[in-house]
């Protein structure tokens, strides 16, 4: 409930700085304002660096990208000829993928095993943009910030033991909430 709290009050601001901004404009303001929706792809991926080189370059060889998505509905203001203020709301998955295995002393593999991390949010974004000329093509700078909101985490883990496919584990954890944990 905290989350949604500052995900409502976040919301309250933005609707406050754009009802700010239309008492401003004396002018038709229905043509300052844009609608519109956003989809586009991702690519989750990291590289570890640190002072633990042997878990960092396990976790790195381990561990691979992953896709996702984001989507949502934006709202810009033309605030002048060079400048206009953009927010909305979207959806977001993240996450990452690892494999591995185990392996006995004399180097035969007892099991393998694959994960799928999920992280779903939702972002809002607010940002300044500066055009650099007018006409068809326009040239923009864009600066701002996005605050995002984690709403779960779903995790799937998979083990193959002599040629056994078994789901070991599968949890959903939603924001802040304690992971049930996998049980073997």
């Amino acid at each position: 409930m905290g989350k949604f709290k500052h995900f409502l009050s976040f919301g309250i601001i933005i609707i406050l700085i754009f009802s700010f901004l239309n008492k401003l404009k004396a002018q038709d303001t229905a043509s300052n304002i844009s609608i519109g929706a956003v989809f586009d792809g991702g690519y989750s991926f990291h590289n570890l660096e640190g002072s633990l080189d042997y878990l960092i370059e396990m976790r790195n060889e381990a561990e691979s990208p992953s896709y996702g998505f984001s989507g949502g509905l934006n709202i810009a203001y033309q605030l002048s000829d060079k400048w206009s203020l953009k927010s909305g709301i979207n959806y977001a998955t993240r996450g990452y993928k690892s494999k591995g295995e185990a392996i006995d002393s004399d180097g035969n593999v007892l099991l393998t095993f694959n994960s799928q991390h999920k992280y779903y949010y939702v972002d809002v974004p607010v940002l300044f943009h500066y055009f650099l000329r007018k006409g068809a093509l326009r040239p923009v700078i864009t600066a701002g910030f996005a605050v995002n909101f984690f709403i779960k985490e779903m995790n799937k883990h998979t083990q193959t033991n002599a040629q056994v496919e078994q789901i070991i584990c599968n949890t959903e954890t939603e924001s802040l909430k304690q992971s049930p944990g996998c049980k073997a």
